[in-house]
C-alpha cells in the first residue's frame, strides 16, 4: 500500500527542503553535539515515547497556531533518500507503528527531521540512540502539557548511562567509559543542563 503522505523526492528536492530550516537547524551536526541553533526550548524524549504519546500533542498544539502542514524528511544528504513525508494535519490520521512494520519509517528515524512549515518547532530523530529531540523555536506555540513526560538529567542518566558490572572484560568496561564520556556527558551538557 502506498501512503498518501508519502511523496517521491531525489536528494536535492530533499536538500532544498532543508533550506526552509537552515538559520534553526545544523545539517553537518549529529548528536551528542548541538543540532539546533538558537531554540527558545528543548525536550528530549525517548523515539517511540514521541511517536507514540506525544506527536499527537505536538501535532494538536500545531493546529491550533494556525499551521497544518509537517514535513519528515530524510537525512541531510542521504543518497538513498526518494521519499519524504507531507502531513495535512486536518487530514492525515497516522498510525506511525504500521508504517514502521511496513519498513517505511526507517529512512526517516535515522537523523531525519519533522518540522511545521513556519519553522515554530523541529524534532530531530536517532533510531542508533533511541532519541527524539524537539527543537522549539516560537512562542506562539505552546508545549507543556506532554502524555509522556520528556526526559531529565535524572531520567536521562538512569536510561544511558553504563555502569560496568564486575564480571566485565576489560576492553568493554573502557568501551562503556568512553560511550559515558563522549556520548552521555556530552549529550547532557548540549541538551538537559539548561533547565
Amino acid at each position: 500500500m502506498k501512503y498518501q503522505m508519502l511523496k517521491d523526492a531525489n536528494v536535492e528536492e530533499i536538500k532544498g527542503y532543508y533550506k526552509s530550516i537552515q538559520g534553526k537547524f545544523n545539517v553537518e551536526a549529529e548528536i551528542p553535539n548541538c543540532i539546533f541553533y538558537n531554540p527558545t526550548k528543548v525536550y528530549v524524549f525517548d523515539l517511540w515515547g514521541l511517536l507514540d504519546g506525544n506527536i499527537q500533542y505536538v501535532f494538536n498544539s500545531t493546529k491550533k497556531t494556525g499551521e497544518h502542514e509537517v514535513l519528515w524528511i530524510p537525512k541531510y544528504n542521504n543518497i538513498y533518500a526518494n521519499e519524504y513525508m507531507y502531513i495535512n494535519l486536518n487530514v492525515d490520521q497516522i498510525d506511525f507503528r504500521e508504517l514502521w512494520d511496513q519498513n517505511k519509517l526507517t529512512i526517516f528515524l535515522e537523523q531525519g527531521c519533522m518540522f511545521d512549515l513556519n519553522g515554530n518547532w523541529i524534532i530531530y530523530f536517532d533510531l542508533e540512540e533511541n532519541i527524539a529531540i524537539l527543537g522549539v523555536f516560537s512562542d506562539s506555540i505552546s508545549l507543556n502539557n506532554f502524555p509522556i513526560s520528556p526526559h531529565t538529567e535524572e531520567t536521562f542518566l538512569d536510561e544511558y548511562l553504563m555502569i560496568p558490572i564486575e564480571k566485565i572484560d576489560k576492553k568493554n568496561k573502557i568501551l562503556m567509559k568512553q560511550y559515558n564520556q563522549n556520548f552521555v556527558k556530552v549529550f547532557l551538557e548540549n541538551y538537559l543542563k539548561h533547565d
